[in-house]
């Protein structure tokens, strides 16, 4: 199946991330558009902006800050419940990729900024 070109260009700069130690887990039960950080299990944002400069510029998304520890707690067992049903992705994974795969990944992380 064709991987949208916004994962390539991402999973282009995994083999870093996974490198210095970051875990990644893929979700395999559907597309999650949402961006959900929780700090300390008090702070919750919620939303669906990236962190980039393109998504502060250009595109009109949202995130909402709640720092509220009962509105934290649900968001920190939603987010449990996704990692149960996510795949942990390897820096084996990530090496042992196809030729072909790793030429789409290069390519598309060339035009990243823009996706």
């Amino acid at each position: 199946s064709a991987v949208p070109s916004g994962e390539s260009a991402r999973r282009r700069l995994w083999g870093g991330l996974l490198r210095a130690g970051v875990t990644i887990y893929r979700y395999a039960a559907e597309v999650l558009h949402e961006k959900t950080f929780i700090f300390d299990r008090r702070v919750t944002v919620v939303g669906s902006s990236n962190l980039d400069p393109r998504s502060f510029r250009l595109n009109y998304e949202l995130s909402v800050v709640v720092a509220d520890e009962s509105f934290a707690e649900p968001v920190v067992s939603w987010h449990q419940h996704d990692l149960e049903h996510s795949e942990v992705y390897t820096l084996h994974a990530w090496r042992a990729r196809p030729l072909w795969q790793k030429v789409v990944d290069w390519f598309w992380a060339l035009w990243r900024r823009q996706l």
